[in-house]
C-alpha cells in the first residue's frame, strides 16, 4: 500500500472555520472603521483634532473619535483570531494582504486630502 492510499485526511474543524470567519470579518470591519474614521478627521481640514487639556482647542475631536484606537486594538485581536484558526486548518493567513490593504487605504486617504487641500488653496 502506498503512502497516498494509506493516508487519512483530517476532518475540517467547524470551530476553526468559525474562528477564521469571525477573524476575517472582524479585520474587515476594523480596517473599514479606521479608513472612515481617518477620512472624517482629515475632512476637518487640518488632519488633527484634540480633546481637553490646558490649551485652547481650535479643532475639537468628535464624540466618536474613541472608535479609531479601539479599531486598531480590535484589529490586532481579530488578526490573532484569524491566524489561530488558519494555522489550525493548516491554511494561509491574510495578515500580509490586510497589512498592505490598510496602508494603501490610509495612504489613499492622505493623498486625497492633500490633493483636495491643494485644490482649495489655488
Amino acid at each position: 500500500m502506498s503512502e497516498v492510499e494509506g493516508s487519512r485526511e483530517r476532518p475540517i474543524s467547524t470551530r476553526a472555520l468559525a474562528t477564521v470567519f469571525v477573524g476575517t470579518t472582524g479585520l474587515a470591519l476594523c480596517v473599514t472603521t479606521l479608513f472612515l474614521g481617518m477620512r472624517a478627521i482629515l475632512a476637518t481640514g487640518t488632519g488633527f483634532v484634540a480633546v481637553g487639556g490646558p490649551y485652547v482647542i481650535e479643532h475639537p475631536a468628535p464624540d466618536w473619535v474613541w472608535v479609531i484606537p479601539v479599531s486598531i486594538l480590535a484589529g490586532w485581536a481579530f488578526g490573532g483570531l484569524h491566524t489561530t484558526g488558519a494555522m489550525s486548518l493548516k491554511g494561509f493567513t491574510i495578515a500580509v494582504p490586510v497589512w498592505v490593504a490598510l496602508f494603501l487605504a490610509l495612504g489613499w486617504n492622505s493623498w486625497r486630502c492633500m490633493c483636495s487641500q491643494r485644490a482649495l488653496e489655488s
